[in-house]
């Protein structure tokens, strides 16, 4: 009964401890633990964590990132010794994160390179294996690597690909490929925002990128003061630096409605369609009113409808008004 309970109390204490590894893991953060913590880390009993990694391996990356890159290898050269579910090569991925700290490339390169072959739509593994190529100037290798695992897809494997390649996009070979895909990456993951972002450096460029972003706030102060004008500005102004984000397109066209342009409204909104997007009910709702205002009575019911099927309870009351009752 001793033992029994000594094994449940270790069992319990490590479940609780891989919360907080979980979490860090999932972060990619490992320096904000105490030391108490880390060197407290069950790593025997069990040596797999919830998610089937080796803990051993996981324990090494908080050494890594707080400068004890020895004691950091060693748990990883323990782990591949004692064989913890070898099979995802997580210790391999984490020794070529280690080298790669040290600027041992070479082996970083082999082992971030073993652990891709072995499991190559491992994003821990795909990072590691761009990381290394980028160290060595490698940079068309990076879509080398990536093209065999694209289509499964894996929003973290995209988002590292485009955020590997942005710095590289004047010195690789087929840069039409790496913008095709940051295009093909807006419609497959609409709501993913920092993957976004990453897919915007490599269409337009870093630069074009922050500075419109930074007009986007701008234009979001003046819209809330309801200085629409000067917001249509600035608005025009990001769309041109960073087209492929129709954001800018859907608040210069509620800038337009609040101005009662409707023809303006209209304009600007069926872009926003135009580039592959669906729009919301608030602007279905800005369509039906718009288009009513210039007299095309059958769009705007049909926008109105649209609304409604949208939940947008504001546009049923404009149906009954505008449009009849029965919808």
């Amino acid at each position: 009964m001793l033992a029994s309970a000594y094994v449940s109390l270790k069992v319990y204490r490590s479940y609780v401890q891989q919360y907080y590894l979980i979490t860090d893991l999932n972060d990619d953060v490992w320096d904000n633990r105490t030391w108490d913590f880390v060197e407290s880390i069950e790593t025997k009993l069990p040596n797999l964590s919830l998610t089937a990694l080796p803990l051993k391996a996981m324990k090494a990356q908080y050494f890594l990132y707080n400068d004890s890159l020895v004691r950091g290898l060693e748990l990883i050269e323990e782990t591949i010794k004692e064989g913890a579910n070898p099979y995802i090569m997580f210790p391999e991925a984490v020794k070529a994160k280690l080298y790669t700290a040290v600027g041992q490339i070479d082996s970083a390169y082999y082992y971030s390179r073993k652990a891709y072959d072995n499991l190559p739509r491992n994003a821990f593994h795909f990072a590691e294996l761009a990381r290394t190529l980028s160290a060595v100037r490698q940079y068309d290798s990076i879509t080398y690597f990536f093209k065999p695992i694209k289509y499964f897809p894996n929003q973290q494997i995209w988002k590292i690909y485009l955020a590997s390649i942005t710095n590289y996009m004047d010195r690789i070979k087929d840069s039409e490929y790496a913008i095709e895909t940051a295009k093909e990456a807006l419609e497959i993951f609409p709501n993913q925002q920092d993957l976004l972002i990453a897919a915007y450096f490599v269409i337009h460029g870093k630069e074009n990128t922050v500075k419109a972003l930074e007009l986007e706030n701008e234009g979001k102060i003046l819209f809330e003061k309801k200085l629409y004008v000067e917001a249509i500005e600035i608005y025009e102004q990001a769309d041109k630096l960073l087209e492929s984000n129709y954001v800018f397109r859907e608040n210069i066209g509620s800038s337009y409605f609040n101005l009662k342009d409707w023809t303006k409204t209209i304009d600007n909104l069926k872009v926003v369609e135009d580039k592959n997007h669906d729009l919301d009910g608030i602007q279905n709702y800005m369509l039906g009113l718009s288009y009513y205002n210039i007299g095309d009575k059958v769009n705007a019911c049909e926008r109105l409808k649209l609304s409604i099927d949208q939940n947008f309870e504001e546009s049923s009351n404009a149906w009954g008004i505008l449009c009849g009752t029965n919808f």
